[in-house]
């Protein structure tokens, strides 16, 4: 009973905390669509891409509206810089994670 209230209270941290990766990843959508007047308009598309490197994380963010614009995002983070317990272990199996935030 207690291994059970131990991996539950793990699984629940976990939650919490992934929170703070994928708000950095809203915050930078909703940043980059203020910047280019488009607030208001329909998102098409919000892919995260992450390939893991050497040292650290390629992370890519390509955002499409319907006026055709794409931006992408490139730059390399700490794997500390991620706190989503699934996307870490996918990038330790495959070494490559990728999601359309707004399709998958």
């Amino acid at each position: 009973m207690i291994q059970f209230l131990v991996l539950l209270a793990a699984a629940a941290i976990g939650a919490a905390v992934a929170v703070t990766f994928w708000n950095g990843i809203v915050e930078a959508v909703s940043r980059w669509l203020r910047e280019h007047g488009l607030a208001d308009s329909d998102l098409m598309a919000a892919v995260v891409t992450l390939d893991r490197l050497v040292v650290g994380v390629r992370q890519r963010l390509t955002v499409r509206t319907p006026a055709g614009f794409t931006v992408i995002l490139d730059e390399e983070i700490d794997l500390d810089d991620i706190d989503d317990p699934q996307v870490l272990a996918e990038l330790e199996r495959r070494r490559h994670f990728e999601i359309d935030l707004l399709n998958d």
